[in-house]
């Protein structure tokens, strides 16, 4: 399994969400107030099951690596390493033939 799913199927989303939204039961999924705009009434779901978050309101939505991303001005990258380390997963650990194609790559883009 590649690494991106392993973090996003080992991690709740309405665990990282609930960290900044106060989140609200119903039905299947869990409401609030977006965090992305103001509003009165919530429009902002989080649906466990597809671990994947929507706000009705704005347009805003994607999944746990996606809100982390919005909410706090993170690179993809940076979202990943941060939720691997908080749940404890251990980072994958770069080979020498990684690190070639990494400075191939880059010596390319000169």
């Amino acid at each position: 399994m590649d690494f991106a799913p392993h973090v996003k199927s080992s991690v709740d989303i309405v665990a990282v969400v609930g960290e900044y939204v106060r989140l609200k039961k119903h039905g299947a999924r869990f409401v609030g107030l977006c965090p992305f705009h103001s509003e009165k009434a919530p429009s902002f779901g989080v649906h466990p099951g597809l671990q994947f978050f929507k706000c009705f309101g704005c347009g805003k939505g994607g999944d746990v690596f996606n809100f982390l991303m919005e909410i706090e001005g993170m690179s993809f990258f940076e979202a990943l390493k941060t939720l691997a380390e908080q749940h404890g997963i251990p980072l994958p650990k770069r080979g020498p033939d990684a690190m070639a194609d990494e400075e191939t790559r880059l010596r390319a883009a000169l």
